[in-house]
């Protein structure tokens, strides 16, 4: 592996493209996945202003590397285990009904 990479790296070079110099989103590749924000808005029911939460796409080109994109994705793992465990929680308590 680390030879195969060394491989290209050098054939990058001998087309006059070095490597090292390039943004990180190029040798790392662009993370897209949802967050969530806050945003004020006007409950106009009520006369005035209300927080809620929104999800909009982040784009990540600052990915991070070794044991660290480890941690990156396990969040989102672990995020996603605990969604689907809610989501039988739900379905649980509507078909107890």
């Amino acid at each position: 592996m680390v030879n195969a990479t060394f491989q290209v790296i050098y054939q990058l070079f001998q087309h006059g493209i070095d490597y090292y110099t390039l943004p990180t989103w190029h040798s790392r590749g662009t993370g897209l996945y949802w967050e969530s924000f806050e945003k004020v808005g006007y409950d106009p029911v009520q006369g005035r202003e209300q927080v809620g939460i929104r999800r909009r796409i982040k784009v990540d080109e600052e990915l991070p590397v070794k044991d660290e994109y480890r941690m990156f994705i396990q969040r989102f793992l672990d995020a996603y285990q605990e969604y689907q465990a809610s989501e039988r929680s739900i379905k649980r308590s509507y078909s107890a009904t």
